[in-house]
């Protein structure tokens, strides 16, 4: 699968979030866009995606087609982008490289110094729900009095609370997807890059955005679906393990919850219980990362004590 079907940065098209764009785009031309939004959201919404599509709409408008919410064709802007160099786009994102305090210090120095270029300036966050305490306090000394010529977008993933003195000085937008709307987007992904499907879309509440990032891991490292709940597992945890690639935990966990999801529809078994079992290998997983734990002790662990069969 090309990289095009998984990185936001190379998707040209809006799907599902029409109506937020065209509120943004209001707001953005009456000149009462906040200068402190926060976009929050299941991961893989499509929440950065909606805001390439409004950079786009600002910068770059001569290759945009708003009628079909579509990037005409990429530009030298897409590619500044991609690359962090457009001097009025910052972007920085917590889930690969931590963001600590020394970079919320360098961007209040950017942010004090004028742009040669007049427009705008937008500042990106992503994963701004597990920025640490000292960097998330840099940021609220930024955000609380802004310039009225920068405006930041907080991207908040749900993937653990938010602190409540960041919401209070946001704007907030919340984005949700209806099960009909998942469907139709992750259908139209599939048929927009012709990718090949390995993964169920229509048995769990995946994402879009992740039902691809996982589709093309199962694809590249030749994980199938289909093997036993303990090889898939086992699979991705020693690819995280060789290469520390956060995804192949996200979706060790992913199959974990499909796992015991299809055991509550399908086995006599309490549902409590076996809720139970799934939250307690999931932080199992969480403490392998934490504490590189031994994989096989852990694999043991869970084939022994909270493997159902």
């Amino acid at each position: 699968m090309e990289k095009s079907t998984v990185d936001p940065l190379n998707s040209t098209h809006l799907l599902g979030l029409n109506k937020y764009f065209e509120e943004f785009i209001k707001l953005y031309d009456s000149s009462m866009l906040p200068n402190v939004l926060l976009l929050t959201g299941k991961k893989g919404s499509g929440k950065f995606t909606l805001i390439l599509h409004l950079l786009n709409y600002i910068f770059n408008k001569a290759n945009y087609d708003l009628k079909n919410k579509k990037i005409i064709k990429k530009t030298i802007f897409n590619e500044r982008i991609k690359n962090n160099s457009f001097p009025n786009i910052i972007y920085l994102n917590n889930f690969n490289k931590k963001i600590k305090i020394d970079d919320i210090r360098s961007l209040k120095n950017t942010l004090n110094k004028s742009s040669l270029d007049p427009r705008p300036r937008f500042i990106i966050l992503d994963d701004v729900e597990s920025f640490n305490h000292n960097s998330l306090n840099g940021l609220l000394k930024i955000i609380e009095e802004p310039n009225k010529n920068n405006f930041f977008i907080l991207i908040n993933n749900k993937q653990s609370p938010i602190l409540e003195t960041v919401r209070s000085r946001c704007m907030e937008t919340i984005l949700f997807l209806k099960e009909k709307e998942r469907i139709s987007i992750i259908k139209s992904l599939i048929n927009i890059s012709s990718i090949e499907t390995l993964l169920d879309y229509t048995k769990s509440d995946i994402s879009p955005g992740d039902y691809l990032r996982y589709n093309s891991l199962c694809i590249k490292n030749d994980i199938n679906p289909k093997n036993s709940y303990i090889v898939k597992l086992s699979n991705s945890l020693r690819l995280y393990k060789k290469t520390k690639e956060l995804d192949f935990i996200k979706i060790s966990i992913f199959f974990t919850e499909e796992y015991f999801n299809k055991l509550i529809l399908t086995k006599n078994i309490n549902k409590f219980d076996i809720t139970t079992v799934k939250i307690k290998i999931i932080k199992l997983i969480h403490k392998f990362v934490n504490y590189n734990l031994n994989i096989n002790s852990v694999l043991s662990n869970i084939s022994n004590n909270f493997n159902y069969g």
